[in-house]
């Protein structure tokens, strides 16, 4: 690799931190390459600018000095086929980049279809961490200069990263997992992949890597990471009375959303559960798969943020309400708005999505502020309920209630009108 040439250019495309855990590698499962920076191994390494480098308590540490050059690592690491690389890294909190690219300096090329099928020896994957973005960059052998993609969000924390190769697509992981970020080509002619770069950039921007593992495709945990999470705090399903529920699902992100919804009881018991894929920027709507006769709640799990809704409605008589999908958990809420009497039904609906059972208070406050009733309420772990406010409290509510509670919970009050078939529902605020 003639390194010097590609980093003046790259240098031209990159230049965009929170201190990460370390998740180690386990060494057997490393069959191409596992270094930990420990003693002698780590002098296989080529390093391109040597100052900006040292080996620190058994790390490979960079010290970038300046926005206009990559202080880069490399290694050679002969793989043939198929293939994952990942690394941990660390780094501080400066305006910098991480980089990890594999190359082949072979004949034998990959193309990338966002390049027309331009041939390419190799892909670059490389985080902003600061910014929670990442690119693929790939060196075009045709016009000779650095392609990059558009920017990908990336959420949570980050302390490893890496790439793996696939016969169609270079994936783009994160902590020890695929994402569902690609690059697509013809990657299935490779003959041979035999050098690894670690690289950062940035003025002030300091990186530390270790425990750099490659494997063959077979020893990768390809499952769906699923790090956002959304609640809807009731769900009914009941076909001998025509009443069900159905989700309407929007992936407000540029890459596809792989998404699973587990339906629990309100005793707390895993009824069933189904996955889905909703396409970058798109939009699904279904009635849900949870079994006939269910009563409970739903807890959604997906690669990327979800916006959505959920409405549970009802043959005869006819009528339908909705509720936004909730995003976050509490243990105080508050509902803004109490109507429980002869004439209407004030039905709390509220899911404790934990593996403890949770204590719920009841606050009943009057239009001037004032606590008249206080009530208390025992939900499962992972159970959820449907509370007749009047019924509780046996009188008539007015006013507006704090809701507290031991776990963090989500709660949706509907108004139900004893008389006709009009409803309307509230969401819970969380309060301090």
């Amino acid at each position: 690799m003639r390194i010097s040439v590609r980093v003046f250019f790259l240098l031209l495309l990159l230049v965009c931190s929170h201190v990460g855990s370390v998740i180690a590698a386990d060494q057997n499962s490393c069959e191409i390459l596992f270094e930990d920076f420990s003693g002698s191994d780590y002098q296989r390494w080529l390093f391109d600018l040597p100052k900006e480098w040292e080996i620190s308590s058994g790390k490979a540490v960079a010290t970038a000095t300046s926005d206009n050059y990559w202080a880069i690592a490399e290694t050679s690491i002969f793989t043939e086929g198929p293939f994952y690389v990942d690394t941990d890294v660390s780094f501080n909190n400066e305006n910098g980049a991480i980089a990890l690219y594999a190359y082949t300096t072979g004949d034998v090329f990959f193309s990338i279809d966002s390049l027309d099928s331009h041939a390419t020896d190799g892909v670059l994957v490389a985080i902003y961490p600061l910014q929670k973005k990442m690119r693929f960059t790939v060196w075009d052998l045709q016009s000779e200069t650095w392609h990059s993609s558009s920017y990908y969000d990336i959420t949570g924390d980050i302390w490893s990263i890496g790439m793996k190769h696939t016969d169609s697509a270079l994936i783009f992981r994160l902590n020890g997992e695929d994402t569902q970020l690609q690059l697509a080509g013809d990657f299935g002619s490779i003959a041979v992949i035999n050098n690894l770069w670690l690289a950062a950039t940035g003025n002030g921007f300091q990186a530390t890597f270790d425990n750099v593992c490659a494997s063959h495709n077979s020893a990768v945990n390809v499952s769906p990471s699923y790090d956002n999470f959304s609640y809807v705090p009731y769900l009914y399903s009941d076909s001998a009375f025509g009443r069900w529920t159905g989700l309407a699902l929007t992936n407000r992100n540029n890459v596809s959303n792989q998404v699973l919804i587990e339906y629990y009881s309100s005793a707390g018991v895993l009824l069933s559960s189904e996955t889905k894929e909703i396409p970058a920027n798109g939009q699904i709507s279904f009635a849900t798969g949870a079994p006939a006769g269910s009563e409970g709640w739903i807890k959604i799990s997906s690669t990327s943020p979800l916006k959505g809704l959920a409405l549970v409605g009802q043959s005869s008589p006819p009528s339908m309400f909705d509720m936004d999908l909730k995003t976050s958990l509490h243990t105080r809420l508050r509902l803004a708005h109490l109507a429980a009497d002869t004439l209407w039904r004030s039905l709390v609906m509220i899911c404790n999505p934990n593996n403890s059972a949770a204590t719920i208070t009841f606050k009943a406050y009057n239009t001037t502020g004032t606590l008249t009733a206080t009530q208390p309420y025992s939900i499962p772990a992972n159970g959820s309920a449907q509370v007749n406010l009047y019924s509780l409290f046996g009188q008539a509510l007015t006013g507006s209630m704090i809701i507290e509670a031991t776990q963090p919970v989500t709660a949706f009050l509907l108004y139900d009108s004893n008389t006709t078939t009009w409803k309307a529902g509230l969401s819970a605020i969380p309060v301090q």
